[in-house]
């Protein structure tokens, strides 16, 4: 879909025209629930708020402009909805670190981008999902839903070095965890 069909179907979408809406709904639902899957591990749930996110998606359209394609517009509400919700139900906690330098020592130590390359993708989701729940929010927001640091800072009320911080601690985890399965499978 070109950006002006996607201008035009918002539009009939903020028009409230019913076809328009279900086009919609039927092309993005599975896109949208994947990703809050990543973030809630529950499949009731995931499909419980990815409704919500599309009636909130509904009432919100008329401020897609063309900035970008639509299906990358809805999926920042849909992240946004589901970390709003999971901010009020207490289910995500984040503790500061304790200094500037242990914050820069992990950035400048990152050095990780070799991983295995014949791991699966269940291999890698467990690895992604046994890691500390503020860790794995961080990793997803930056490397998959692709946010700014400054932009998770704001939506996690953290600083934007303990963002990067996070980031990379949890790439470091992601990187030892793969390479013990891959070490499990070659041995």
């Amino acid at each position: 879909m070109t950006i002006e069909e996607e201008i035009l179907l918002a539009e009939a979408c903020s028009k409230g025209i019913r076809s328009a809406q279900q086009f919609l709904y039927k092309s993005y639902a599975k896109v949208l629930y994947s990703i809050l899957f990543r973030y809630l591990l529950d499949t009731e749930e995931s499909r419980d708020m990815a409704h919500d996110c599309f009636l909130k998606i509904f009432d919100k359209i008329h401020l897609y402009k063309g900035q970008g394609s639509l299906e990358g517009w809805m999926k920042r509400v849909a992240v946004n909805h589901c970390l709003s919700v999971l901010r009020t139900k207490n289910r995500i906690r984040f503790t500061e670190f304790s200094g500037h330098n242990e914050i820069e020592q992990d950035i400048e130590d990152d050095g990780l981008e070799t991983y295995p390359q014949h791991l699966s993708k269940e291999d890698i989701l467990r690895c992604l999902n046994d890691l500390p729940a503020d860790y794995k929010i961080v990793f997803q927001l930056y490397a998959l839903d692709e946010f700014s640091h400054k932009e998770i800072g704001q939506q996690l009320g953290i600083k934007e070095n303990a963002s990067r911080a996070r980031y990379f601690r949890a790439k470091k985890m992601i990187k030892e965890k793969l390479m013990t399965v891959a070490g499990k499978e070659n041995g």
